[in-house]
């Protein structure tokens, strides 16, 4: 059904009816690399730098928001041009808002009952990356990150 309906576009795009469906497929090639290294990790190794991706994560969406530094399209900014690839960094910050949560619930695990303790820094986090995230504008990602 994609095919179908992407051969006339992929074919004014770059002359090849299947540019599309090849790109979606080097995609996915991508992603299942990318998920059979990932699902490899010792997942306790993301605690120690649970911080660290949420000040990245601040830093990536910040640089969105600067003209110029941020790509424009569909009257949105949303992703960053690395040169090889371009990012969409509210797609990285959904997972490291997870990382973040459930490094906290295990650090505060004995002061669980207390919202101070836990839910504090973690909507604290949330809000900031999520005001980040809606100026570029991106709701569906606040959304689903909230959700998560």
């Amino acid at each position: 059904m994609v095919s179908g309906a992407s051969t006339v576009v992929a074919s004014s795009l770059s002359g090849d009816t299947f540019y599309l469906i090849k790109r979606q497929l080097a995609h996915g090639v991508i992603g299942v690399i990318a998920l059979v290294l990932f699902s490899s990790f010792f997942y306790q190794r993301y605690q120690f730098f649970s911080y660290f991706m949420i000040l990245a994560c601040i830093g990536l969406l910040s640089l969105t928001l600067i003209p110029g530094a941020g790509i424009r399209a569909g009257g949105a900014q949303r992703w960053l041009d690395l040169g090889l690839i371009t990012i969409q960094p509210s797609e990285i910050a959904k997972l490291f808002m997870v990382i973040f949560a459930a490094d906290i619930l295990v650090k505060k695990e004995r002061h669980i009952g207390e919202l101070k303790h836990v839910l504090v820094p973690i909507i604290l986090a949330a809000v900031l990356v999520s005001l980040l995230v809606f100026l570029q504008p991106n709701l569906g990602a606040v959304v689903v990150m909230w959700i998560s």
